[in-house]
């Protein structure tokens, strides 16, 4: 299973999670052999297990998904102008659930998360949908993503991050990275885009 159909089977357990009121350690008790073998004649997905690096992406997803629903909820609604957010589709609600929080809390890079919520978009709702998803991920990045960006930068003057070795673009996005000890905000580090250079 590579990452691309990873992604997919988390959306299929986060969507599970709309419908039954489970959450991340009840939905991650379904991917086992005996529902893959019951699954894999319906959905190419369920051929084969996950690897454990995939199954390690799947569980960080899916739990943190789930735990920050009202997070990525509250986004959602703040974004989707112009629109009834009753009446986004579950299945966009959690395809845009699910790149908003690989972007924030995954280190994931904007572009791939953004692209692969349009392809699993087109598959599984619409080219409209895809669109509407599309739009909102732009508003999102713009003002949540870019903005997280703007605020390190400006809490670290240009000279720190020279003297310590950082050579990370003005543009690179950052996620916190534990045990960068050379960086001077001590456990941030450039983790979307490229590696902090420091570590």
């Amino acid at each position: 299973m590579n990452r691309r159909e990873a992604r997919e089977l988390v959306l299929h357990l986060i969507f599970a999670g709309e419908y039954s009121g489970k959450r991340g350690a009840e939905l991650l008790e379904s991917v086992n052999e005996e529902n893959f073998a019951s699954l894999e004649g319906e959905y190419e997905l369920y051929r084969e297990l996950p690897s454990e690096g995939q199954q390690e992406y799947i569980t960080r997803a899916v739990t943190g998904v789930m735990e920050h629903l009202p997070e990525l909820d509250g986004y959602i609604a703040n974004y989707a102008v112009g629109w009834n957010v009753a009446r986004i589709s579950r299945i966009s609600k959690c395809i845009l659930r699910l790149s908003m929080y690989e972007v924030l809390y995954m280190g994931i890079p904007v572009g791939a998360s953004v692209n692969e919520a349009l392809e699993l978009a087109k598959q599984y709702d619409s080219p409209e949908a895809a669109g509407f998803i599309n739009g909102i991920m732009g508003a999102f990045v713009k003002q949540e993503v870019q903005a997280l960006d703007r605020f390190i930068w400006a809490w670290t003057p240009a000279i720190t991050r020279r003297r310590q070795g950082c050579t990370a673009p003005r543009t690179a996005l950052f996620a916190p990275a534990a045990g960068c000890w050379r960086c001077p905000w001590a456990v941030w580090a450039c983790g979307r885009a490229t590696r902090c250079s420091s570590t």
